[in-house]
Formats: structure tokens, C-alpha cells, sequence
């Protein structure tokens, strides 16, 4: 449980330490699609980390992990999506009204 819990843990620094902060020189770099979709991080590491929630979750072990730890998963859903899906999704439902 303790290594799942871990391994989870280092995917999530492992992505928020690869954030380019607005108005710094790594965001500037960035190609201006993922500075319009504020993709400012690193997509292989969220679908490592993705990758990684999926494993844990598999097997008899899988799901009493699950069941032991719904509130720390559900939380690190919420914060997946808040943070790192929902505004690439609103920056795409605004070029497509602004294209309509």
C-alpha cells in the first residue's frame, strides 16, 4: 500500500516540477499552442502519471487499495482536474466559439 502511496506521490512532484511558470523564460520557449492551451507542463509526465494511478488500482490488491484510499484518490482527481485538465478544456471551448 505504503509503495503505491509513494510511487503515486513521485509521479505528482515529478509533474508539477516540470510547470514552466507564466511570464518566465521556459514558458516563453514553449510553442505558442501549449501557451494558448496553458499545457505549460509536461503531458508525458500526467500520462505517466495517469499510467501510474491505473496499475494501482488493478487486482484483488487494486481494489482494497482503492477502497482503503478513496478520500487521497478522490482528491488527487479533483486536483488532476482543476489543475491541469480543466483549463486546457476551457481555453479549447473558447476557440471554438470564437471560430463559430
Amino acid at each position: 500500500m505504503v509503495e503505491r502511496d509513494l510511487l503515486i506521490f513521485r509521479r505528482i512532484a515529478e509533474l508539477e516540477r516540470s510547470i514552466a511558470v507564466k511570464d518566465t523564460e521556459a514558458f516563453k520557449a514553449l510553442p505558442e499552442e501549449h501557451r494558448f492551451l496553458m499545457t505549460n507542463y509536461s503531458i508525458d509526465y500526467l500520462m505517466e502519471l495517469a499510467r501510474t494511478i491505473r496499475e494501482a488500482l488493478l487486482g484483488p490488491i487494486g481494489d482494497y487499495y482503492l477502497e482503503s484510499r478513496r478520500d487521497i484518490l478522490n482528491d488527487i482527481s479533483l486536483k488532476l482536474y482543476n489543475q491541469y485538465l480543466l483549463p486546457s478544456l476551457q481555453r479549447i471551448d473558447i476557440y471554438v466559439e470564437m471560430r463559430n
